[in-house]
């Protein structure tokens, strides 16, 4: 852990529900450790200094012991919870000290110690347990304070405090127990929800001024927190209780302060979900040589498992693909995926890839994923093959390549999957190499190019489709729109004007290829 870690760091990162905290906010946390029975044995570890302790299992026989006894003189920084909390782990943290944090029922353990790793490496060490990328957001939020005369807090979506002004006097009972934990109260929101002003507040184009958000509590200031139709959080303010209304300018100002706060919500680096960013150089060597390791860190990066490469292009101008990238982050990020699922995104040579892992092979996990970018403008997605370790993710980033190049060569959706369209990929790459012109102008095609070129036929167009559904004149005539007799009277017709044998196997194959890159060429 990080030296000046402390327990509000640990309660950012987590995301957490913070029940008990009988030393504060300012203890400082040391090793991420889980509770084990043998630990307190004879010439057993016992506990670290202000450890972190996960208790996997609140219920079991060890935390029921523990609990009743004393397990040592050292002090314990949090004891982190999942789900309910049983009486014997609140007796255990009493005994000990401890803050108790308690996560989400969906949250893995495995996604609390890569959260927890957060504030472990020298890097993220911030001021106020900032989250990454977020330090803007709170300049943000003691420029709104200033403009609307009272404390304020910057929240996403699911009405989780991102950020929140300097100034902590005059407020009231409602945003203390905001920040204390770092949730706007949910007798709040409920509220507001049951009488209809949070669907005014969210509709709005313009700051509101809110009377009654909670019996005692003062005037709120709030305005959504919009990237283009979508609300990604909301922008508070608690107003001082003899103060008049904010005016025009100021609602104007405060307006301003949320339109700054989007562009840093959708650009926050995975911190609240299960994104991390890459820097290109780290990327490069995950995509092109499979070496998984943190040059600065030397730690593993990829979490055993499969994986998957996603390669995006965006078909936009320069300012909407960088905000458009900006939006898939933002997608991934808050996205409810089921399962130990990490996502690694960085930007490679104008193109953005995703690394997806999970634990097993899940065709479903990936068609989830995918659906997000449904409304993303101008985007193109190629999907690889599963990679069975950092060893393959060459292969898997070629693999996604060639697909996004079908879904960019006039494939009838912007999403293709290696695994569907490696045929039309292979052709493809063939087609755009030097090769491809040699291979065209041999044989009998080029002098049908050429008849219909002068006659109008369609020559080659039959007879592509004639070879493709293996010498059926109906399959053909069905591929075409034509009558059957069409297909057979065109077959007839340009064997009389060329020379060309469609019997022999070998040749058959040539002219079959010769005649799907010519396809793929006039598409271009």
């Amino acid at each position: 852990m990080s030296a000046g870690a402390t327990l509000a760091d640990l309660v950012e990162v987590l995301d957490c529900e913070v029940l008990e905290h009988p030393r504060g906010m300012a203890v400082s946390v040391g090793r991420v450790v889980v509770l084990d029975e043998a630990d307190f044995a004879t010439h057993g570890a016992g506990l670290p200094e202000d450890a972190i302790v996960l208790l996997i299992d609140t219920a079991s026989d060890a935390v029921v012991r523990l609990a009743g006894t004393a397990i040592g003189e050292t002090a314990v920084a949090a004891l982190v919870v999942r789900g309910e909390l049983s009486p014997s782990a609140h007796d255990l943290a009493l005994s000990v000290g401890a803050a108790i944090l308690r996560v989400s029922a969906q949250t893995s353990w495995n996604d609390v110690l890569r959260r927890v790793e957060r504030i472990s490496a020298p890097e993220t060490s911030r001021p106020q347990g900032a989250t990454p990328g977020s330090l803007d957001l709170f300049g943000i939020a003691d420029a709104a304070a200033s403009i609307a005369g009272g404390a304020v807090t910057v929240e996403d979506s699911l009405h989780r405090i991102l950020a929140y002004s300097a100034d902590q006097s005059d407020t009231d009972d409602v945003r203390i127990q905001t920040l204390l934990h770092r949730r706007t109260p949910a007798p709040v929101i409920e509220e507001l929800r049951r009488n209809g002003t949070l669907r005014a507040v969210l509709a709005a184009q313009e700051p509101l001024v809110l009377q009654d958000v909670s019996p005692g509590a003062r005037p709120r200031l709030v305005v959504p927190i919009r990237s283009d139709h979508e609300v990604l959080g909301l922008l508070w303010a608690v107003l001082p209780p003899t103060a008049a209304s904010p005016g025009p300018e100021a609602r104007a100002g405060f307006l301003r302060c949320a339109a700054r706060a989007a562009t840093h919500l959708v650009q926050l680096d995975g911190v609240l979900g299960r994104v991390r960013r890459v820097e290109v150089e780290h990327l490069a060597r995950l995509l092109h040589s499979g070496d998984e390791s943190d040059v600065a860190s030397h730690a593993q990066v990829l979490p055993d498992g499969v994986h998957w490469v996603i390669a995006a292009a965006f078909e936009l101008t320069p300012d909407r693909r960088t905000h458009a990238k900006s939006r898939v982050v933002h997608l991934l990020d808050r996205a409810k995926l089921v399962g130990d699922v990490q996502l690694i995104v960085g930007d490679l040579n104008d193109l953005l890839y995703v690394i997806v892992s999970a634990p097993t092979a899940d065709a479903a996990l990936t068609d989830r994923i995918i659906a997000l970018f449904a409304d993303i403008p101008g985007i193109c997605i190629g999907l690889s093959s599963p990679a069975m370790g950092p060893g393959q993710l060459p292969q898997a980033r070629l693999q996604a390549e060639r697909a996004l190049s079908v879904a960019r060569h006039g494939h009838h959706e912007r999403v293709a999957v290696f695994d569907n369209v490696w045929p039309t990929a292979a052709l493809l790459r063939l087609a755009t190499s030097p090769l491809a012109a040699e291979i065209v102008r041999s044989g009998p095609v080029r002098q049908l190019t050429s008849l219909d070129l002068q006659n109008g036929t369609e020559y080659v167009k039959t007879l592509r489709e004639y070879l493709l559904t293996g010498a059926d004149s109906r399959a053909a005539a069905a591929r075409l729109n034509v009558h059957v007799n069409t297909v057979r009277y065109r077959i007839g017709k340009l064997r009389e004007e060329v020379d060309i044998d469609i019997e022999d196997p070998l040749s058959r194959l040539v002219i079959t290829l010769q005649l799907a890159l010519l396809q793929l060429q006039e598409a271009r």
